[in-house]
């Protein structure tokens, strides 16, 4: 056992000594694949697809998105816009509708007076047919 012992410990000294003397001489040249493996870059393909959709399905539903706000903003100005002009017709609509009821009412009451006064005229005439005073 002492002669593997002293063996190994021979060993594993001249290994120590045959890498740093290889490390200092030479140099070891060690490459990894930029690329993965052709099973691995179909896979890489159909990865980049699938992002590629759903990048292009994010952008239309921004789009998308956009032209909804355009159109509400769209239909609340014309809303706006018809409300202050139905506004307007109204109150004008209610101003003229006064002033004729007001122009009525006094047509009414000159009507009236004028009757009575006709009235009161005709009364006058019987009366003085009539002889009585």
């Amino acid at each position: 056992m002492t002669s593997s012992l002293k063996l190994s410990v021979k060993l594993s000294t001249f290994l120590a000594a045959a890498i740093s003397q290889s490390a200092s001489r030479s140099r070891a040249l060690f490459t990894a694949a930029t690329r993965p493996l052709q099973s691995e870059s179909k896979k890489e393909k159909e990865e980049i697809d699938a992002c590629e959709k759903a990048k292009e399905a994010a952008e239309a539903v921004k789009s998308g998105a956009k032209e909804v706000r355009e159109t509400c903003e769209f239909i609340r100005d014309t809303v706006e816009t018809t409300a202050k002009t139905v506004s307007k017709v109204t109150k004008d609509a209610t101003e003229k509708v006064s002033e004729t009821a007001e122009s009525i009412k006094d047509k009414a009451k000159g009507s009236v007076s004028g009757a009575l006064g006709i009235a009161q005229k005709a009364t006058d005439v019987v009366k003085d047919f009539t002889g009585d005073k």
